[in-house]
């Protein structure tokens, strides 16, 4: 429902705000148990100002048992049926129970919440008030169809003040895992939407940042979240050597649009071609101890045993849609270009190990002779040398990403923890 009234809850203070355009509060609610039922007391609300796009409802308590979580809005008097909280998972912040529900769209007058059984810590309820202000995201981006990043919608873009992990780890990626939000598909400031992500996974779930590397709208803009090569949260609990993407939207009874498509096949080609991986192949992931598809659907990761959720994402609608998404990709010309040209520098096959690294590097060569090898970072400057056959201490080099040359050839990216 769009241009509705919202309302605030009354003598609640709003404690920050993510930037101009969203607030955020907390409340404990205080239970009472009548019937083997354990209910809040109903919590009235006043009409603010303030039209809203929408409110984001999330909670948490730091019981490890799952318990089912439920509330009602109370609209026109009438009191609606009452509505479960979905757990979340992939915590980081192993103490907490985390729980979110779809974005409210609707205006209310009160609200209510109950449990299955009870609590023995506190229920924070935490609210995200999206303001419908408009904001300078732009409607679309041009999509050319080739294997360079596509335009972004930086952090800056949507949310300035939502800090990067500061201490985040490095991942090499081998496999590229689509979602969809499954959000609701009524709010059209995707910006907030991505910004209500965030607020949901470091505030609720206890993360060091928003899940996903990568965000895309229904109409095509790609945004960025947690940066290239730093492992997401995303995978159920198989996070290691993946690439987090996410098109925001519900897409089990609907299908993404083809705007979001086009982006989709656009950021893949980029991960694809940055990371050498064979789009149209399946390959072992260490972590799930199990093989999968190299552009795989979040859903896949029930095919792990270690595996600590399962999930129908990224939806009824979408996920049959990932065979022609690999097909759409490999037909690139650039994605051909690229990997014909990495098949060509393999004469020179080398397997380095561990990866990521710690303190040493090893290196086995299918050569009779021992490689030197140059070790440079990101803005090309060069760090020192190893060799094949031994192993090298690289203690000295600081935790990111680097690059292995051969005679100036590039051979093999590795991240340093």
């Amino acid at each position: 429902m769009k241009n509705v009234l919202f309302v605030a809850i009354i003598n609640i203070l709003v404690l920050g705000s993510l930037d101009g355009q969203s607030k955020t509060f907390e409340i404990t609610p205080e239970f009472y148990t009548r019937n083997n039922e354990f209910k809040s007391n109903e919590i009235p609300f006043i009409p603010t100002k303030e039209t809203l796009e929408f409110i984001g409802l999330s909670c948490y308590h730091f019981d490890l048992e799952n318990v089912g979580i439920f509330y009602r809005l109370k609209t026109d008097g009438e009191w609606t049926s009452w509505l479960k909280f979905d757990q979340q998972h992939e915590f980081v912040e192993s103490s907490r129970s985390a729980y979110q529900t779809k974005p409210i769209q609707k205006s209310f007058s009160d609200i209510q919440f109950k449990t299955s059984e009870k609590l023995k810590s506190a229920l924070t309820v935490r609210f995200f008030l999206a303001s419908e202000e408009k904001n300078n995201t732009p409607q679309s981006f041009e999509n050319s169809y080739n294997c360079d990043k596509p335009d972004v919608c930086g952090r800056d873009c949507w949310c300035p003040t939502c800090p990067i992990d500061n201490s985040p780890e490095f991942t090499e990626p081998t496999h590229l895992i689509v979602h969809h939000s499954a959000g609701n598909n009524e709010s059209i400031n995707f910006a907030m939407v991505v910004n209500f992500i965030w607020d949901l996974h470091v505030n609720t779930n206890g993360w060091d940042d928003i899940g996903y590397n990568w965000l895309i709208d229904p109409n095509g803009v790609l945004y960025e979240g947690r940066p290239d090569d730093y492992q997401g949260a995303h995978f159920s609990c198989l996070n290691e050597n993946t690439v987090g993407i996410c098109v925001i939207g519900d897409y089990t009874s609907v299908e993404p649009s083809e705007a979001s498509l086009s982006t989709l096949v656009n950021i893949l080609a980029f991960e694809a071609t940055e990371n050498g991986i064979d789009v149209n192949a399946q390959s072992y992931h260490v972590k799930g101890d199990f093989y999968l598809d190299n552009i795989a659907g979040h859903r896949n990761s029930s095919g792990s045993t270690k595996a600590c959720s399962s999930t129908v994402c990224p939806g009824d609608m979408f996920y049959p849609l990932l065979p022609n998404i690999r097909l759409r990709v490999s037909e690139l010309d650039c994605y051909n270009n690229v990997q014909s040209a990495v098949k060509e520098n393999n004469h020179e096959e080398i397997k380095v190990f561990p990866n990521p690294i710690q303190d040493h590097l090893f290196i086995n060569s299918d050569k009779q002779q021992l490689l030197t090898l140059e070790i440079v970072d990101m803005s090309g400057k060069s760090l020192g040398f190893v060799n094949s056959g031994k192993a090298n201490d690289v203690s000295y080099l600081n935790a990111g990403v680097y690059f292995l040359l051969h005679n100036g050839k590039f051979l093999q990216k590795i991240i340093k923890m």
